[in-house]
């Protein structure tokens, strides 16, 4: 190789290098790694994460986290317990804007969080709306105590006892294009029921033998309670549930499932879809 070659080759290198360290560079610098956030959550409520820019990416510490995109939203991330045994982990979110936002998750089934907007690197915001959304998270606790202590409209439908304990739907309400459902747990029995955790999904109304039948889960935005989630012998509990406005089919139903720790007197409410309509408009 001749001297121009050879200086020609160290400059078209030396060009390569230059170029990938200010790549490199300028993703580091672009890059701010906000500091740990506390999270607890549960398997009963479902815990909303708002953040300033698009989610781009998720890493569940452990798979005893559910993480869950809002569709449509791209900076709205939902995070459940997958059970009442989870270990402490950890959770990393990275956004579009070069944020990074690690969080330290923990379950708490009696106080988790409801929600945490971010407003920038570190901040925190105490009120949050979004697109699909017409209630802050503040309007929705409020929405929410009132409606626990709202005198019962209904009682059906009703879940089959089991065990002395009982379950029915005691209202429906409409707030915003946003259903509120109230339920009342009780128990008859002289062993204290505390709940696990709640399912809600709609299925198909008429079940087949040898026929795969598809469960869609419904992810409730806010949920409320009377009381802490035990109930003592001749005591009751109320539970408000809110989801975004839906509808189901005649043929298809909306259940609503309550599962005891360390038990087995599962409650199963089933809510055809007539009975969804019939809502009180706040």
């Amino acid at each position: 190789m001749c001297a121009k070659d050879f200086v020609n080759s160290v400059m078209i290198v030396s060009f390569v290098l230059f170029a990938s360290y200010q790549r490199v560079s300028a993703q580091t610098s672009a890059t701010t790694i906000g500091p740990i956030t506390q999270l607890e959550v549960s398997t009963g409520q479902t815990t909303t994460l708002v953040f300033p820019a698009a989610i781009k990416s998720v890493d569940r510490g452990a798979g005893s986290v559910i993480c869950k995109m809002v569709k449509g939203i791209e900076n709205v991330l939902k995070v459940k317990a997958v059970d009442s045994i989870m270990k402490p982990t950890n959770l990393t979110v990275y956004t579009a804007d070069g944020r990074i936002y690690p969080f330290a998750v923990r379950y708490d089934q009696t106080h988790p969080t409801s929600m945490i907007q971010f407003n920038g690197p570190g901040g925190l915001a105490t009120s949050t709306l979004f697109a699909g959304v017409q209630h802050t998270d503040t309007e929705l606790q409020d929405l929410a105590d009132s409606l626990l202590t709202t005198v019962s409209t209904r009682h059906r439908p009703r879940a089959k006892a089991n065990n002395g304990m009982h379950m029915a739907v005691t209202g429906a309400f409409l707030s915003k294009d946003m259903l509120f459902l109230q339920f009342k747990i009780a128990n008859s029995s002289r062993v204290r029921y505390d709940i696990d955790f709640v399912r809600y999904y709609v299925r198909d109304k008429h079940e087949q033998k040898r026929t795969i039948h598809i469960e869609k889960e419904v992810t409730p935005l806010f949920v409320a309670y009377s009381q802490p989630q035990g109930i003592a012998q001749d005591h009751s509990l109320k539970m408000v549930v809110a989801f975004d406005k839906f509808t189901i089919a005649d043929k298809k139903l909306f259940i609503a499932e309550v599962y005891e720790l360390k038990g087995d007197r599962t409650l199963v409410c089933k809510i055809k879809g007539r009975q969804l309509l019939k809502v009180t408009p706040l």
